[in-house]
């Protein structure tokens, strides 16, 4: 009688052995088969959309959507001006803008000045950048790619159509929507 007892257990500790042995297996396999293969592909670097090294603190004014605002280091930090109104803001939201003009990378050339810009929103430009620089640096910002990764940007002097990331527009929006948030905390509210 106790034969028959251990025999059910004798087969399910084999089963038990048997998946764990072919679980090892796979998960080994997938380990280090396919794991490594799915790793993203290296990116790559395009060409620096500035050809040249910025100021350490430019003055830099800027368009978006028909708002005009600059940003300007003092010695009090960096600080938004929009019709000679002055508003601080945080030291890394002025760096961060910086360094994306300092890292952003061409991913593609569209083609020179005399091609129809108004097909990648640059007639009119949607916005500007003007980096107080000797000579001055111009870059029109246009419409996104299709996808939404890009921007069109157009860069003067050269005034070549380029593709750069979308995080140079992203940095724009923000600093447009911090002048557009301090003009409404600055003007009274009306009570009706």
């Amino acid at each position: 009688m106790v034969g028959l007892a251990e025999r059910p257990f004798r087969q399910a500790a084999r089963r038990l052995v048997a998946i764990a042995a072919v679980a090892t297996g796979l998960g080994l396999s997938v380990w280090f088969d396919v794991l490594p293969r799915l790793e993203a592909p290296p990116v790559r670097e395009g060409r620096p959309l500035l050809s040249r090294e910025l100021p350490l603190n430019p003055k830099i004014a800027l368009r978006w959507r028909e708002k005009d605002f600059s940003l300007e280091k003092s010695p009090a930090g960096w600080e938004l001006v929009e019709a000679g109104a002055r508003s601080p803001i945080l030291a890394s939201r002025g760096e961060d803008f910086l360094r994306g003009l300092r890292e952003a990378r061409i991913l593609s050339r569209i083609g020179g000045p005399e091609g129809d810009l108004a097909e990648f929103g640059l007639a009119p430009a949607r916005g500007f950048i003007r980096i107080e620089s000797v000579p001055p640096v111009e870059i029109f910002l246009g419409m996104s790619n299709p996808p939404l990764t890009g921007t069109y940007v157009q860069v003067f002097p050269g005034g070549e159509v380029d593709l750069v990331g979308a995080a140079l527009r992203v940095e724009v929006e923000t600093l447009a929507a911090m002048v557009a948030g301090s003009a409404s905390k600055q003007s009274p509210e009306v009570n009706s």
